[in-house]
């Protein structure tokens, strides 16, 4: 199974990995759910495009979990 982090707020333009586990040691596979405000890559890196919300999610062998990414404008 996999084990994503806490929800995290970014500014926008700031990258982030997600920090989470994964107990075969398998990659998971990330996605976002707003990619208007966020992108994910592969490696689980996270880049804040614009201001907002969008959930995080990591799959790995059959389990899927979610984190939530809030992103604001640079004060």
């Amino acid at each position: 199974g996999v084990c994503l982090a806490d929800d995290i707020t970014l500014k926008r333009g700031e990258r982030e990995r997600v920090n989470g586990t994964v107990t075969s040691g398998n990659q998971p596979a990330y996605a976002c759910s707003n990619s208007k405000v966020v992108s994910v890559d592969a490696n689980g890196v996270i880049t804040a495009k614009a201001a907002g919300r969008s959930y995080v999610y990591a799959s790995e062998d059959g389990t899927k979990e979610r984190m939530t990414v809030y992103v604001k404008e640079k004060e």
